[in-house]
């Protein structure tokens, strides 16, 4: 049984709407291209430290949870901080520490820069690898794949994605 049917469901780009890279690559190729984005930013120096959360969770950690976090469609920080107690890959990106979804909005409002260029690179590494990157198998997958997302037009839609987040915590917290 596949444990991301559920999360793959009504994600693809219909109406624009981002794209589940789950849907295009497994999860193991997502995870390691989400940490080399993740490493690709924090080489760059821009991931602000919070200084009002407990020092375990680090940064480079927090931006990969997100990062993966929105890749996979999740946006709001509950669903993030419930995707670690139920998504083997959140939990092992997460280091299996279990943030709360204050500790994802406190990181967002910090580092929403870096968290679209960390979107952005691993939605573009992506399309490289559809394209015919490095791994043929991999490539092979992509390609079998991407048709079966008509409107699927991979673009790097950090904003987009970030904006969601924003506008659904909102939503939740003055519900």
């Amino acid at each position: 049984m596949d444990r991301n049917k559920d999360n793959r469901k009504g994600c693809a780009n219909r109406g624009g709407a981002p794209v589940n890279l789950l849907e295009i690559v497994d999860d193991a190729t997502l995870i390691k291209i989400v940490l080399e984005a993740t490493t690709e930013v924090m080489d760059k120096g821009i991931v602000k430290p919070v200084y009002n959360i407990p020092k375990w969770f680090t940064p480079a950690s927090l931006l990969s949870m997100t990062c993966y976090g929105y890749l996979t469609c999740r946006y709001n920080s509950s669903e993030i901080s419930e995707g670690i107690r139920t998504d083997t890959a959140l939990r092992y990106l997460s280091a299996k520490t279990f943030p709360d979804p204050s500790i994802f909005i406190k990181f967002r409002r910090a580092n929403s820069e870096a968290i679209i260029q960390c979107v952005n690179i691993a939605i573009n590494k992506v399309r490289s690898l559809c394209a015919g990157g490095n791994d043929s198998t991999t490539a092979t997958t992509c390609a079998k794949r991407l048709p079966e997302n008509k409107n699927c037009e991979l673009f790097p839609d950090g904003e987009k994605r970030l904006a969601k987040a924003i506008m659904l915590d909102c939503l939740e917290r003055d519900v």
